[in-house]
């Protein structure tokens, strides 16, 4: 099984599903979020909606293991579980969930860089084999991408624009022999963790 293994779930109730045996990874690199470009246009840029109730950049300045309760952990890894903290050079710091049946979660803090979701219209549009531009997630503009091709992907990631500066990311992997669709996945956690950055901003 790939490295990136993720959180086979059923759409209702995040139920655990049959996965193979971990191998103890994290999303590739390859699928993580974009880095800054030198001389950025302002802000937003090719075609990045403008985030109109911004959050402070302050909220993903801790760390994404936070950024779940435990409760929502267990619900949706299967079990309780600690977060395993991680840095992505140029990006910010990450974090993964593993449950026991070799799936995985991750969360994403994108601090290091200023752009919010700019730089994936920009660059991660191109990359991916899946880009879909998700309504927007309680009222933040979001984009759902995958090195997999659509309509169902095994993996995928959904980036969330808190405001034209900040943005944060979901990976789920729902391993490729399931049938389900990982970006649902991912946007429903995605729900969770703006859910708990409001909390934190007094919103």
């Amino acid at each position: 099984m790939k490295s990136r293994t993720l959180l086979p779930v059923a759409a209702a109730g995040l139920l655990l599903a049959a996965c193979s045996t971990p191998t103890g990874g994290a999303p590739s690199p390859a699928t993580s979020p974009p880095e800054s470009s030198p001389n950025s246009p302002s802000l937003p840029y090719a075609g990045a909606p403008k985030v109109e109730n911004p959050l402070p950049d302050s909220v993903i300045s801790g760390s994404p293991c936070d950024a779940l309760t435990p409760e929502q952990v267990k619900a949706d890894v299967g079990h309780a579980a600690d977060g395993q903290p991680d840095t992505l050079p140029g990006s910010g710091p990450s974090c993964n969930w593993f449950n026991s049946a070799g799936a995985n979660l991750a969360v994403f803090f994108t601090n290091k860089r200023h752009e919010g979701l700019s730089p994936y219209y920009s660059q991660t549009r191109k990359q991916m084999k899946r880009f879909d531009v998700l309504p927007p997630i309680q009222g933040y503009p979001a984009v759902a991408y995958s090195d997999k091709p659509g309509p169902v992907s095994s993996f995928c990631q959904v980036a969330v624009g808190i405001a034209d500066t900040a943005d944060f990311v979901v990976g789920v992997h729902v391993g490729d022999e399931s049938t389900a669709d990982a970006c649902p996945v991912a946007t429903q956690i995605a729900g969770q963790v703006l859910t708990n950055l409001k909390q934190k901003a007094g919103r």
